[in-house]
Parts: structure tokens; sequence; C-alpha cells
């Protein structure tokens, strides 16, 4: 209850407040009179009614002179002196300036007829006493002032007149003038009959203007103007200027008083203002227009409203003319009070509004009530998804060049279609019904192109992975290239699937194979050696037989088990520095005994007797031991073995080479695998696991590992990536 009535003081406290300036500026009106009337400038002496004056002497000689003669005269004939001319071939050259001449004077004549329908004139030519007037009145009489008495009515009668001769030699005097200054008009007439505005259109060396001489000008505006024209909007022009000058002053004073009567008086009162809530609510775009319109209101307005107002008229109120309309000073007084009020208001709205936007955030309430912001965002975004549309637009593509295609036919057709006026629209009737006959056509291909290629899936789905689309599916061959390529991937993924049961089938019995085969021997010769009538001599053999069997199944374990954690990656490694040159020639001397048993040569090709990488040194050596160890048993014997290891900018590649002892017949991807053996019947000794873990371990640290045979030629190749390895030992 406390609150609501400090609000409803608020309110009426500011209103008083608007209301008192609105009264204090009415009472200014009479000042505002007194300024307008005192500071004015006078038309008669402007530049405007100078140039007609100016213009409407040469039409009122023209005719004169026209009426004189015996024959057609044109305004050149008359204001031109054409003697000059030397031939008439030029003469005939000058005739469209001569013509364009006639042309601008013509109009200058109904521009007297129509927009200087209030100058009333008399014209007199000195020597022929031909004359010519409009005027009821005795104009004549201002010519010889020796009649007082009629002078003395026409003063009464005009607010202005000028009585202007031109002698024998051109020269203009002004003899009589009332309501502006002699000077000043004489200073502009003269102005412009040096400037010659009419010969611009016939500049020629050979065309001299000609003066008009002997002729005597009279010329008055009555005090009331009888119609609306130039003249009239000169008189009304010059007061509406005077007033706005005048009140400009009071104007910006009460403007920037209510302004700052807004921002001073504190916000939590002045948002209190009826209405205020539902303001602020308004979007930005529209208070924007409605304090807009008030200072437009407070600008425009004002010197029309003040200049009827004091005046007892309404004619011109807000600047629209309500001709006719006369109220009494009372109320024409009220009415100007409540336009104060509106306009004062609304800039005290403004005030407190921008005080309120300040107190938000200007970011904040542009984002929150700026609808223009809001637009101009969503074209962005709308514009940035476009131009990332088009970007993704795959030229190449077949169907977006036959959509470009189409759509630059069409637009060439809509431009053709558009210049044909009404024919256009025949052809815009057929080209409709072309148009859709196509589309119609085009629609059932689609149709059954889609079909197609549905029962093509359907058919995938139902498990027949050999179905085939022959022919092309327009705009659905992306999609079928992508069925496709689903199709391959599940014939491959089911031949992965076959594989990998045949694979596990073989590796339990290449397991079973390789554990049953030392385990069968092991069980034999500890029932040989339960004979308790053995010799000691085969008791020693069958010893050392059980001893090497059982290292070759404790191998095979253990083999088996590091193939496994490596397969999973379950496995540690210890990274360090390795000098691969160096670990290398490590290996073949530890394995000299096999590589001289096999009959082999080794051909050693290193780029650098060092070279450094990141790598676990137990299992790289691991690596090189089962590869050495896979060529004595497979490499022809008393062939050439080649190893090679080669430093690049970004890589190591470590290549072993050995011709084959057998035909090399199997798969290289199968022989990776694990207990793949180069020996299918398995007579030799090794688990077949070699290789896989080769693979895994430098797979693991990094590298890549791939086998390639040419003919009988085997060859391991070893790629080690510096970049990669670095940044996985980081």
């Amino acid at each position: 209850m406390k609150n609501s009535k400090k609000r409803y003081l608020s309110n009426i406290v500011i209103a008083i407040t608007l209301v008192m300036s609105a009264f204090i500026m009415c009472s200014a009106y009479d000042n505002i009179e007194y300024i307008a009337n005192k500071d004015g400038y006078n038309v008669f002496e402007s530049k405007e009614f100078s140039n007609d004056i100016y213009r409407v002497n040469n039409i009122l000689y023209y005719n004169l002179k026209k009426s004189e003669a015996d024959y057609d005269l044109t305004p050149s004939d008359i204001f031109l002196d054409l003697s000059k001319i030397p031939t008439k071939e030029e003469k005939e050259k000058l005739q469209k300036s001569l013509n364009q001449f006639d042309i601008e004077v013509e109009k200058d004549e109904k521009r007297l007829e129509n927009a200087l329908r209030n100058l009333e004139y008399y014209v007199i030519n000195k020597n022929s006493k031909a004359s010519d007037t409009n005027s009821k009145n005795q104009l004549w009489d201002l010519i010889n002032e020796d009649n007082k008495d009629s002078v003395q009515k026409l003063n009464e009668i005009y607010d202005f007149y000028v009585v202007i001769d031109y002698d024998e030699r051109g020269w203009m005097s002004i003899k009589a003038i009332h309501g502006s200054n002699k000077d000043k008009l004489t200073y502009e007439l003269t102005q412009l009959e040096n400037q010659a505005i009419y010969s611009s259109s016939v500049y020629s060396q050979y065309i001299a203007t000609d003066p008009i001489k002997d002729t005597t000008y009279v010329y008055a505006l009555p005090n009331e103007l009888e119609y609306i024209d130039s003249i009239s909007s000169y008189v009304k022009g010059e007061k509406i200027w005077a007033y706005r000058i005048a009140c400009s002053s009071f104007i910006n004073v009460a403007m920037i008083m209510i302004l700052a009567l807004s921002l001073i008086i504190p916000y939590k009162y002045s948002k209190e203002l009826i209405c205020f809530d539902k303001i602020y609510k308004i979007p930005f775009e529209l208070n924007i227009a409605i304090v807009s319109l008030g200072v437009m209101f407070i600008m425009l307005a004002p010197q029309h409203l003040i200049m009827q107002s004091v005046g007892g008229k309404l004619e011109w109120y807000f600047g629209v003319s309500i001709k006719g309309i006369s109220l009494e000073t009372r109320t024409i007084y009220i009415l100007n009070l409540i336009y104060w009020t509106i306009c004062f208001t609304a800039i005290f709205i403004g005030g407190v509004l921008l005080k309120a936007i300040w107190n938000t955030g200007v970011k904040t309430y542009i984002k929150e009530k700026c609808y223009t912001y809001k637009g101009i965002k969503y074209v962005i975004t709308r514009i940035k998804k476009c131009f990332s549309e088009i970007k993704n637009i795959d030229i190449r593509s077949k169907n977006t060049k036959k959509i470009i295609v189409i759509l630059t036919l069409n637009l060439l057709v809509l431009i053709l279609i558009s210049g044909m006026w009404f024919w256009g629209i025949i052809v815009a009737i057929v080209y409709t019904i072309i148009l859709f006959v196509k589309v119609k056509q085009y629609s059932n291909d689609v149709g059954q192109k889609y079909n197609k290629l549905f029962q093509a899936t359907n058919e995938i789905a139902a498990g027949n992975l050999d179905v085939t689309i022959g022919e092309d599916l327009g705009v659905f061959e992306p999609f079928k290239i992508e069925v496709e390529s689903i199709q391959m991937g599940l014939k491959k993924a089911l031949d992965k699937e076959v594989k990998s049961q045949k694979m596990k089938t073989e590796l339990i019995s290449n397991v079973s194979h390789d554990l049953k085969t030392p385990l069968t021997s092991i069980i034999t010769y500890v029932d040989l050696l339960k004979d308790k009538n053995l010799p000691d001599e085969k008791r020693e053999r069958y010893l050392s037989v059980l001893e090497r069997k059982s290292q070759r199944l404790k191998e095979l374990i253990e083999d088996l088990f590091e193939v496994s954690k490596a397969t999973s990656g379950d496995i540690s490694l210890n990274i360090i520095d390795v000098d691969v040159v160096s670990l290398m020639k490590q290996t073949l001397l530890e394995l000299d005994d096999k590589i001289n048993k096999s009959q082999l040569l080794i051909r050693k090709n290193f780029s650098s007797p060092k070279i450094i990488l990141p790598l676990d040194s137990q299992r790289t050596f691991r690596v090189f031991e089962n590869l050495i160890i896979n060529i004595t048993k497979y490499a022809m014997k008393g062939t050439r073995v080649y190893i090679d290891i080669q430093d690049t900018d970004n890589e190591v590649v470590i290549v072993l080479k050995n011709m084959a002892d057998v035909e090399i017949d199997f798969n290289v991807d199968d022989i990776v695998e694990r207990f793949a053996r180069g020996d299918r019947s398995r007579n030799t000794e090794g688990s077949g696991l070699g290789l896989a873990i080769s693979k895994s371990f430098v797979e693991l640290q990094g590298g890549s590992f791939n086998i390639e045979v040419d003919g009988d030629l085997f060859k391991v190749i070893m790629v080690f990536n510096k970049n990669r390895m670095i940044r996985n030992k980081q």
C-alpha cells in the first residue's frame, strides 16, 4: 500500500512538471511572434523572386515585340544578335541550339501563366506606346508619381511594387519601389543581366545577346494573395522559416530541461511512471519510433502550430492544412497545451528509457529487445549455413551438374519470357505445362529407381549377398554405391568369419600336433626308462632325448604364451634408445653356428654404422633372432642372405631377403598367422609362431611388418617411422 502511494505521488509530480513545462512554452508564443516578425527576411529581395522578375521581363518584352510585328517572331529573333554568323551553313549548325533557346523562353511564358498568378504587371514600350497588363488597378499611375492620391491608394492595396525602366541602350534602373530595398533588388537584377541565363543553350562565338530596350515594367503583389503559386510559397516559406528560427531556442531549452529532469530524477522514482513497465517491454525499434515521432513533432510541427495559433486560426495545425477552421483562443490554447504535454512526455520517457537501458546494460538490452539485432543475427546465421552448404556441394557429382544445367536453362527461359511483355504470358503458360510433364516423368522415373534400390536392400537383408544392380539409378546412384559398399563389407566379414573358423580349427589341430609330438616322445622314453635291465649307455641316451624333448615342449609353451600376450596387447615395453645396427650384428654373432651349419652367406648393407631408434631392446632382439633362425631353416643352402638397414629423413627400413629352399606356394598373409609354417608337413623343428611373434612385437613398437614374395625370393620388410616413434616415447 505504501509503495502504491509513492508510485502515484511520483506520477503526479512528473505529470505536473510536464504540464507546467507545456504551459511555459505556450506562454512564450508572444515572444516567439515578436522575434519572428523582427528577424524574418524579405522574400522580395531573395534571389528566387529576382530571378522570376528577370524572366518575366523577357517574356513580356517578347510578347510586346510579337504583337507589334507583321510576321511570326521567335524569342531568338528578338533576344539574340545573329548578324555576326558568317555563313548560312554555320547558322544551320546552330539551329538546334536556337530551337532549345526558344523552348526555354516558352517554358517561362507558361510559368508566368501558372506559377506566378499572384504577380500583377503592366508593361509599355516607350517608343511605340504598345502596352499589356493583367491588373484591374491603374498600375501605370506608379510610373508617373504626380498623382499622389492614386499612389497612396496603391500603397494600401499592395505589399510590394516596383517600377523597372530600360533605356535606349538597354541599361536597367528602378524608378520606384515599395516593400523592398531598391539597392538589393537592383543588385540581384544586375547580376542576372550579367549572367545572361539563357545564353548557355546557344553558346557560340558568333552569337551575342540583344538586351531589352525602351521598355518600362510595373510589378505589384497585393496584401492578400489570391492564388496558391510560387510567390505564395515564398511568402509562406519565409514566415515558417522565421517562426522556426524564433521558436528553436525556446524548444531546445525545454527539451534539454525535460531530458535533464528525466536523467536527474533517481531511476527508482522515474521507473514508477505509469505504464513504464509496458513501455520497457516494447521492442527497441518501436520505442525508437515513438521517441523519434515525438522529436519530429517538436522539431518540424511547432512553427506551423505557433504561427497559426498566434493568428487565431488552426489552418496549419501539425503541418496539415485544415483551411477554413477557426477556433476560439481558449480552445486553441488548450490544444497547444495538450500538444506540448504529449511531446515533453515523449522526451521524458525517452530519457527514462535511456537510463533503464544503461542500468540493464546496452548489450543485454539490444540482445533481448532489438528485433533488428535478432534479425541480422538470424540472417548472418542463415548466410553462413548457406555458404557452408555451397562449399560442401560436390560440383564433380553427376547429379549436381544436372541440377546446375537445369537451373541455368530455367533462368535463361525466365529472362526470355520477361522480355516478351504480353506474349510472355502465353509462353509462360506453355512453359509451365511442359515443365509439369517433364517433372511428372522425372518423378515416375525416380520412383521406379527407388523401388529397385529398395528391393536390392531387402535381398541383402534376407542374406542374398550376390544381388546386383546393373543400371544407373540417377539421384540414388550414391546410395547404390553405398549399398554395394555395405554388400562388399558383409561379404568380406563373412569370408573373414569363415576363415577365422577355419584358422581356429587349424590352430587347435596344429597346437595338438606340436604339443603331442614331444609329449608322445617323453611318454615313450619314460616307459623305456622304467626297464630296470636297461643298459647305462641307453639310459643316458634316453635321458638326453627326454631333456631335448622337454626343452622343446617348454619353448613351444613359452612361445605360445608370448604370442598370446603380444596379440592381446597385454605386454609392457621397456623403451630405450637402441642401436639397431649393433643389435643386428650381435644377433648374427650369437647365431653364427646355425648360419655356418646352413652354409649361408650373409651380405650386410647398413647406411650408417650407428642407427638409433627408441625400442625395447629385448623384444627387438627376439624379432631379429626369430627372423635369422627362420632363414637358417628355410633358405636354400649355399645361397646369399641380404640384410639391409637404411636410415632416411623420416624412417628406418630393415629388409631381410633370402632364396627359399623349396617352392613358395603359400599365401604370404597366412604365413604370419599363429602356428603357420612354410613346411606344411611340419617335419622341421619349430613352433610356427616365430613370424607371428615378430610381427606383433614390431607393431607394438610403432613399426610395420610386411612380407613380400617374388618367385622363390622371400623378403621381410620392417619400417619404423621416426616422428611417430618419438611421440610414442614421449
